[in-house]
């Protein structure tokens, strides 16, 4: 599966109520908002299962599964992009202190049935993006779920750099060793209406940490991708 989130998908999981258990309400209007509910849509029903969040800092999503499943956090918690400077705890949930492409050690092959992220795979470089999904398929358990959703800036026209990185997803789901949830609908990095996207308010604000990107911002809209495969048993 790889496919841009829609207004629906977000407005079903919202009618769940998953915004609530995930801490959103009040309902903070943002594209945040949007990927959590889509992504703990998809997972939210497990039990007893080892689950690992790449990148989780403050997770929200861990925090609503850790009562009835195994979870870490697998995290250098180095402050990148807003995340916690310094180790973060969260009850029921372990830390691994690494990041997916390290081949931590500490990260067991075949050792979860589930891992997840929340905009954290458009941080990944280029350089870095195999060493990430090799060890991504290694820690996953045979039949083990994956599923990540994923920022992108796209307009009414396709983005150089966000269709390179589209491709470059698309090809992830050609691995022999995985299999993707459903269809690849995301072709183009090209914006329509009927996709969730960050509100203008949220854009504006976001200008404050990050001004350079104001002039593209300004141009394109802020959406997500939904990644998700399954480990080859």
């Amino acid at each position: 599966m790889l496919k841009f989130i829609s207004k629906e998908q977000v407005w079903a999981a919202m009618d769940k109520g998953h915004h609530t258990t995930l801490g959103w309400e009040p309902v903070q209007y943002h594209l945040k908002t949007w990927q959590d509910v889509v992504v703990f849509d998809r997972i939210a029903g497990s039990q007893g299962k080892t689950v690992g969040e790449t990148g989780g800092g403050r997770s929200r999503i861990l925090k609503a599964l850790s009562a009835r499943n195994d979870c870490y956090n697998v995290d250098k918690f180095a402050g990148q992009h807003g995340g916690p400077k310094g180790e973060y705890t969260l009850p029921g949930v372990t830390n691994i202190v690494a990041f997916l492409g390290d081949f931590s050690p500490d990260l067991p092959s075949s050792f979860f049935d589930i891992v997840f992220s929340v905009s954290v795979v458009e941080h990944v470089p280029d350089a870095g993006a195999q060493a990430f999904m090799d060890d991504l398929v290694r820690a996953l358990k045979p039949g083990a779920l994956s599923i990540h959703a994923i920022d992108m800036y796209i307009g009414a026209g396709p983005l150089a750099g966000s269709q390179k990185r589209l491709d470059l997803y698309r090809s992830w789901l050609e691995r022999p060793d995985i299999e993707p949830l459903g269809p690849v609908t995301a072709e183009k990095a090209v914006f329509a209406p009927w996709m969730a996207s960050n509100p203008d308010q949220t854009m504006w604000q976001w200008n404050r940490s990050v001004p350079q990107l104001r002039e593209m911002r300004s141009k394109t809209q802020s959406a997500s991708l939904l990644l998700g495969f399954r480990k080859k048993t």
